[in-house]
């Protein structure tokens, strides 16, 4: 926490007053990543003509997410429990779920395979 605060320019008490503990600042940090990441795949998916083309652009755009936040990642795999990751995951799981069921249901992408 004393390293965080110092790259934030705050001090630990400042720090301390948004978030009790590193996993709730952990938490907070991957909501929003997690937020930006499925904000992303919204705009991909909007933007993506055929349907068959959308899911390729969603992987393409969820590697830069990934990257830009390896090190949170790597923090949150040794903080949050296997329950609150599952979550996060579903988070940005649920959009793509849909846009491949919808692509099953127009034809562009195989429907014999299952979507999960």
């Amino acid at each position: 926490m004393s390293a965080i605060a110092r790259a934030a320019g705050v001090s630990r008490v400042t720090l301390y007053a948004h978030f009790a503990s590193r996993e709730s600042l952990i938490e907070a940090a991957l909501d929003r990543s997690v937020g930006e990441a499925v904000q992303v795949f919204a705009e991909e998916a909007a933007d993506a003509a055929p349907a068959d083309v959308a899911p390729a652009r969603l992987i393409r755009s969820s590697w830069r997410v990934l990257d830009r936040h390896s090190a949170l990642f790597a923090a949150v795999s040794s903080t949050l429990t296997p329950d609150r990751m599952r979550e996060q995951h579903e988070r940005i799981l649920g959009p793509i779920r849909r846009l491949l069921l919808d692509g099953q249901a127009a034809g562009t992408i195989r429907a014999d395979l299952p979507v999960d």
